[in-house]
């Protein structure tokens, strides 16, 4: 009994790894094939307070259209460049969690940034996840 446990251990250890180096392969072949590598340095997510005496460039402070961001427009392009084809239709991971739904992503929370780990995805994504839910259309 206890070297099925191990057996079983060991078997979810290794289906994980898999799912991550292949999530990690797909990234690198994306940035060599021509994307542009992630930005080393992180930026903030959160304003500074309302009574702070900090100075705000307007590159620092976001315009009234990008104070929203949209789960079509923003997110989903972001998820579907990174996550394609597990977590879509017809991927082996799309039963359990897929990505397509603003529900799962909201769901998911910042757990998701162990897979999302470039910081202007995390920043984004953030920014999505302390925003409201919208209203259906």
């Amino acid at each position: 009994m206890r070297r099925l446990a191990v057996v079983l251990v060991m078997a979810a250890a290794f289906s994980s790894l898999v799912i991550q180096l292949q999530c990690a392969s797909r990234r690198i072949a994306g940035v060599t094939a021509g994307t542009p590598a992630p930005s080393p340095t992180p930026v903030a997510t959160r304003p500074s307070p309302a009574g702070s005496q900090a100075s705000t460039s307007p590159a620092a402070s976001p315009s009234p259209s990008e104070a929203t961001i949209d789960f079509a427009t923003r997110i989903l392009p972001l998820l579907q460049e990174r996550c394609s084809p597990c977590h879509f239709p017809g991927g082996r991971m799309y039963d359990r969690l897929p990505f397509d739904k603003e529900m799962t992503i909201r769901l998911l929370g910042t757990r998701l940034f162990t897979r999302l780990r470039d910081p202007e995805d995390q920043e984004i994504v953030g920014a999505f996840l302390e925003q409201s839910p919208q209203p259906a259309r």
